[in-house]
Formats: structure tokens, sequence, C-alpha cells
């Protein structure tokens, strides 16, 4: 399942990049298919190399893009929302061409912006969010762990870039981002645990796919851990509140 996307304010933004405060950026007027982009472009000068107030305009300018990109992928995920719930065969089609085109026009947006501030790894997550849900798999691990190189913790990024080892088979990887957000995120790795169960029952359902004895181990992999998160959530605050009258 699609989450809600986010824009970034300038403050946000400013410190993601390890900016002083006084370089925040301009407030953001509001909110993958054929681009292969998995390492910072050489042509983006390094901030070291420019005055503050260039650095504020390439700030604002990456940004503001960003801004713009993130609202492409609010509506491709309601296009593809809308592929979901669609009975009729044309609906669907014409939903899920919209998504593409509206994923396609954010990764070219999300482009300009690591062109611009080659160390956002926001945008390099949505570089490879866009290309996963174009199907592009491989260049999507390349995105993820091009924004974990940058930022070792970002949990979505483990999320996501576990939903693209799924989507190469890659179950053992998949596995080892679940049980690190499980440590870190676990409202992420229920996420992620769903997923694998989408996935898992995809797999068990296309004749000629992965061997039916891995796809077995795999289920009762997920079944255990589906039961270990159950035990602990309990014994978190909100687990532990939920009893109480």
């Amino acid at each position: 399942m699609n989450r809600p996307s986010r824009a970034l304010s300038s403050a946000t933004l400013g410190l993601a990049l390890g900016l002083p405060l006084s370089l925040a950026y301009a407030p953001p007027a509001a909110a993958f298919g054929s681009g292969t982009v998995s390492t910072p472009p050489a042509a983006a000068p390094a901030a070291k190399s420019l005055s503050p107030a260039a650095q504020r305009a390439q700030g604002e300018k990456a940004l503001e893009i960003y801004n713009l990109a993130v609202r492409d992928i609010g509506k491709a995920d309601n296009a593809n929302a809308d592929a979901a719930a669609a009975t009729d065969p044309k609906a669907k089609s014409k939903a899920s061409e919209k998504a593409s085109e509206h994923f396609t026009s954010a990764l070219a947006k999300l482009e300009k912006v690591v062109a611009l501030e080659p160390s956002m790894y926001q945008a390099w997550n949505y570089i490879g969010y866009a290309k996963r849900n174009l199907g592009n798999y491989t260049e999507a691990l390349n995105a993820y762990n091009q924004a974990l190189s940058i930022n070792p913790t970002y949990a979505e990024a483990i999320e996501y870039r576990g939903r693209a080892y799924l989507g190469l088979g890659r179950t053992v990887e998949a596995q080892t981002a679940y049980l690190t957000l499980f440590a870190r995120d676990p409202k992420l790795a229920d996420h992620l645990l769903v997923e694998m169960k989408d996935w898992l029952r995809v797999q068990q359902m296309t004749p000629g796919g992965f061997d039916p004895a891995r796809l077995a181990e795999f289920g009762k992999w997920i079944d255990e851990r589906a039961k270990i998160a159950g035990e602990t959530a309990g014994l978190t605050p909100a687990g532990a509140g939920a009893h109480w009258p």
C-alpha cells in the first residue's frame, strides 16, 4: 500500500543538507520511467564552492522542484488507488496509464533536484519510489542505496528498499530490511510485512514461478514474525494502553 507523499519545508531541507538555519530556504509554493540515476551527477558543484547567496538560490530551486515532484507522486498514488478499485478493464487501464505518466513526470523533476543537491536523500528515496512503481526494481534499488549512503538511518528508504528486494525476488534481503525496521520503526516494519504477505500470495498463485518449498519457508517466516510483532506490540506504551478501558 502506498502512503501519502510528503513535501519538505524550507527549514527541514536546510537541516537535511547540513546547512545552518541562517541559510534556510524560502517556503515552497506547495507541496521514472526512462531516466537512470544511480550516482550523484558530477555536474553539480560542491556546496563549499558556492557563495552563501548562490547556495541559498540553488537550495531554493531544488526545494521548489522537489515539492512539485511530490505533487506528481501524490497524483500517481491516487491514480494507482483508482486503478486498484476499478472493476471495468478500460477504467483500470486508463488509471494505470495516468499513474505511470505522473510517476514519469515526478522522476524527471527529481533527477533535476539531485543534480542541484546530490545530498538530498529524500529526493533519492522518491526516485526509487517512482522507479519501483514503474517496475524498474534494479534502478529503484540503486536510488534507495544512494539515499541510505547519505542517511543510513532513513527508515522510509529501508522499507521501500525492502519492497524493491521483493520485486526482484530477493527475499533474504527483504527479511533483513524487515528486521532492521522492527528494531527502529515497528510501524514501517508492519507495512513491509503486509507487503511481504501480498507478494507471497501473488507468487503462490503464479504457476511456474518460485520453488514452492522456498515460498512455504518464506510464509512460515512471515507467520513467525507476525506473531512476534503481535506479542511485542503489547509491550509498547501504545500497545499496553490499548488494553485499558
